[in-house]
C-alpha cells in the first residue's frame, strides 16, 4: 500500500484539528503554514474530509475547519478512505501448476498481509495518532506554541 501525498497532506490536516479540539475553528491558512501544504491544495483535501463527514467548517474572518466528531471516534481507516478510496487489495494471481487445484501459499500470505492491515487501519484512531505524534515531536525537539 503507498499513501499519496494528499493522503499523507490530509492525516497532517486532521492529528492538526485533533490536537486544536475544542478550540474553535482552524483555518486553512493556519495548517497549511505548519506543514508546509499550499491552501489552494488543502482545500481540496479538506473538502473530501468534510464530504466524508469527519470534518465541518464555518465561512468568514473566524471561519475555519474542526473535527465533526472527537478525534477518538474517528478510525484511521475512515480517514484514508476518504482520501484515498476504497482500496482493492492489489491482485496476486496464482500461477496455476499443471495438473494441480492446489491452493497457492504465496497467495495465502499476501491475502493475510492485506488482511493484517486493515485491521491497523481500523484499531488506530485519530486520537492515537495525535497522542502520537505529539511524543514524535516532543522527542524531535518540535514545539508546539500554540495555546
Amino acid at each position: 500500500m503507498k499513501l499519496t501525498t494528499k493522503g499523507h497532506y490530509g492525516f497532517h490536516a486532521m492529528i492538526e484539528l485533533a490536537r486544536r479540539q475544542g478550540q474553535g475553528p482552524v483555518m486553512i491558512r493556519e495548517i497549511g503554514a505548519r506543514y508546509g501544504i499550499s491552501e489552494k491544495y488543502l482545500e481540496q483535501i479538506m473538502r473530501l474530509l468534510r464530504q466524508a463527514g469527519l470534518v465541518e467548517s464555518s465561512r468568514g474572518t473566524r471561519g475555519g475547519f474542526w473535527l465533526a466528531k472527537p478525534a477518538a471516534e474517528i478510525k484511521a481507516r475512515e480517514i484514508l478512505v476518504s482520501l484515498e478510496g476504497e482500496r482493492e487489495p492489489r491482485s496476486l494471481h496464482p500461477i496455476p501448476r499443471k495438473g494441480s487445484r492446489s491452493r497457492c501459499a504465496v497467495l495465502e500470505v499476501w491475502q493475510e498481509t492485506e488482511e493484517a492491515s486493515r485491521r491497523l487501519w481500523d484499531q488506530k484512531t485519530l486520537a492515537d495518532l495525535a497522542a502520537r505524534q505529539e511524543v514524535l515531536d516532543h522527542v524531535s525537539g518540535e514545539m508546539d506554541y500554540n495555546i
